[in-house]
């Protein structure tokens, strides 16, 4: 008689760390921009995440360091794997 052992439990999700350098930015107008400074950390290489940073003024871009694409809408939403 062989009895196989029980199968090992399942780890739970591990969800993605967001760091943010400066939480509280002020530009004076005219004023050069500094980076906005998000970083997101993901478990497992290939994950993919979601950012969604909302309330951009107008006049604002944020540039995605990966592409090096820019966005001026009031909600941007950014997605890598």
């Amino acid at each position: 008689m062989t009895v196989a052992a029980p199968p090992p439990p399942h780890a739970a999700p591990t969800a993605p760390t967001l760091t943010v350098a400066n939480n509280s930015l002020y530009v004076s107008p005219g004023g050069s921009i500094p980076p906005l400074g998000l970083e997101v950390s993901v478990p497992h290489a290939g994950d993919n995440v979601t950012v969604n940073i909302s309330g951009l003024p107008k006049y604002e871009t944020i540039t995605d360091k990966l592409d090096g694409k820019s966005f001026s809408e009031s909600s941007v939403t950014l997605t890598a794997a």
